[in-house]
């Protein structure tokens, strides 16, 4: 999605010019190595007088916003947008509901926060001037960490606890009070090999729904049921007293906590980095069923990468499976290449592939020897000319020769190359055979396999039970079965 700044100027204020905000803009992006793709301008319009359905930048920006096209907006303030509480609380409600991220470039102009207190705190800000926004937030952090502390505001409360709104106050709600007492009392009896097993001796929860290890990781971890409670107010981590939620005691909640720890370790990202694992086999595994390319598929763990078909979700191999077969199975194919007449059937190869690029070459010569006759000519009759338009004309016509002779002169290199890559093709074989006695996993890591893979094979067709390796050099092919 795109990156797009908005600008507006009022009719009879030069403070904040439409320059202005650009430079503003512009600085702020290439701190943030941000291009921006669009601009949209609405320039000598009042934000109080002319309503937001009458400004066309704006009205644009919106539709664009609604169809998905944008996701970053660069913005000088908020006022830039609208200055009725009514018009920016509406444009608030969108960019919120498409999660778009805003971006404000003036000096201290606090950023947006899509949550309930953030939605509050826009209502208030959009009629405020700038130098008031910081107060109101520190006003607002101040009020909220103040009722969090003295209990008027817990927050989300854990199971076993609710909020009576026409009290203030928060209740046990006791059924699930003797759950979650029963839940420690398990764990810590330290009779269970995996918290699957205690989610069967809980049952049902009051829902229907069955216990997972999840909810009992969130109960056995939550320090709500020690009497300590934990909120994030714009950014910043409270911690306070309820000592009145305490239900388990400390000792019990820690032991709790270390055994749970244990049964059910928090899940860690991925021990590789993708794009750092080569995929030696990429463009020449094909679908039986549809002929195109598998494709290297993401996993959790590193044995699990597969290559798939991204048209029939049944097609896929693994990599750890396929590369060491296929790897095999050219090690036999080279051996027998080397055992069996290899050199007289390469020779006759070789002096054909040679034959072939010669013919190539004396085409391309003799194209260019034409090309090289025809600008002579033409060159010639420019030279003389004495007509302005058509001498024009003409130099024209002798830039366009130039460049297909360039072409021509391009493609002689190519199919020089090409001779010389059959030449040095018998030297490479040559020194594959050092790779011959190294295993899968001695080579798996060298980028060199890719190659040997491309030089010997033509494609390996699968539909993922059964594969077909087809080789170069000549024609030949393998079918195996995959058993895994």
């Amino acid at each position: 999605m795109k990156t797009v700044a908005y600008y507006r100027s009022s009719i009879d204020s030069q403070e904040n010019s439409i320059e202005m905000q650009q430079n503003s803009v512009l600085t702020c992006s290439i701190d943030m190595a941000l291009i921006i793709d669009e601009e949209y301008i609405d320039e000598a319009v009042s934000a109080r007088k002319v309503s937001l359905k009458k400004r066309p930048a704006l009205q644009k920006l919106l539709q664009d916003i609604n169809n998905n096209y944008v996701g970053t907006l660069f913005l000088f303030k908020r006022d830039r947008i609208a200055r009725n509480v009514m018009e920016y609380y509406e444009i608030y409600q969108i960019l919120r509901n498409k999660k778009i991220n805003v971006i404000f470039t003036a000096p201290n102009e606090p950023p947006v926060y899509y949550t309930p207190i953030g939605e509050y705190l826009e209502l208030i800000m959009a009629g405020m001037a700038q130098r008031e926004g910081e107060q109101i937030i520190e006003r607002l952090k101040q009020t909220l960490k103040s009722n969090f502390q003295s209990g008027k505001n817990p927050g989300r409360l854990p199971y076993g606890f609710k909020w009576n709104k026409e009290t203030k106050e928060i209740e046990l709600v006791d059924e699930q009070v003797q759950i979650v007492k029963r839940i420690y009392q398990e764990l810590v009896s330290e009779k269970y090999e995996s918290l699957k097993e205690l989610c069967s001796v809980l049952g049902l929860k009051e829902n229907g729904k069955s216990w997972t290890s999840a909810d009992i990781r969130k109960i056995a971890l939550n320090p709500t049921y020690i009497g300590l409670r934990t909120m994030n107010i714009f950014g910043e981590d409270v911690t306070s007293k309820y000592e009145r939620l305490s239900i388990i005691d400390r000792n019990t909640w820690e032991k709790a906590c270390s055994i749970v720890t244990v049964l059910s370790p928090q899940k860690t990202h991925q021990d590789y980095v993708f794009e750092q694992v080569l995929f030696p086999l990429q463009d020449l595994l094909i679908c039986s069923k549809c002929n195109e390319s598998l494709q290297k598929i993401k996993a959790r763990r590193k044995e699990n990468l597969k290559y798939k078909c991204l048209n029939h979700s049944s097609v896929y191999v693994f990599k750890s499976t396929i590369e060491p077969l296929v790897f095999e199975r050219c090690k036999e194919y080279f051996h027998s290449l080397l055992t069996a007449h290899f050199h007289e059937l390469f020779d006759r190869y070789e002096q054909n592939a040679k034959k072939q690029v010669k013919q190539k070459i004396q085409t391309i010569e003799e194209k260019v020897q034409l090309m090289n006759e025809k600008l002579i000519t033409k060159v010639d009759t420019w030279y003389h000319e004495t007509d302005a338009p058509y001498k024009e004309q003409k130099e024209i016509e002798i830039m366009a020769l130039y460049d297909e002779l360039a072409k021509y002169k391009k493609q002689k290199e190519q199919v020089i190359q090409e001779l010389s890559d059959v030449k040095q093709l018998r030297e490479k074989i040559s020194n594959y055979q050092s790779s011959m006695s190294l295993s899968y996993d001695e080579i798996k890591e060298n980028r060199q396999l890719g190659s040997f893979f491309q030089d010997l094979i033509q494609q390996v067709k699968t539909d993922g039970k059964n594969c077909e390796i087809i080789f170069k050099h000549p024609f030949l092919r393998t079918q195996e079965v995959l058993t895994s």
